[in-house]
């Protein structure tokens, strides 16, 4: 499902559930999104493939309310190497460095976290 895709059925979801008027679905960069005191920020899955996560980090941090909250979900990995060696974890280190270093690299400042 394409970005837009997802925020038109974010906002039917919306409208059905008669929030509206105070959810609202848009897309933008995480470090340029608009906004401050926001309560709660989330991101999934995609800290990892930011070319400046710092940045990123920073943006959130100065938009969240003082008592706010940022949830970040990334997928779960040992910190040795012998741990990971499994099927799972085979899976995560080639997709990130077919995919995730790559974008990351693609992007402003190109930190790549990756793997």
């Amino acid at each position: 499902m394409s970005p837009v895709h997802s925020i038109v059925a974010a906002r039917v979801a919306a409208q059905r559930a008669s929030v509206s008027d105070r959810a609202h679905f848009e897309t933008a960069s995480a470090k340029q999104y608009p906004g401050q005191g926001y309560d709660f920020v989330t991101m999934f899955d995609c800290l990892h493939d930011m070319g400046d996560p710092t940045g990123a980090a920073t943006h959130v941090r100065r938009s969240l309310k003082s008592d706010g909250h940022w949830m970040i979900v990334e997928p779960f990995a040992h910190d040795e190497l012998k741990d990971n060696l499994n099927p799972v974890g085979r899976i995560y280190y080639s997709a990130s460095t077919l995919l995730c270093t790559p974008c990351s690299r693609s992007q402003e400042v190109s930190l790549c976290l990756g793997a």
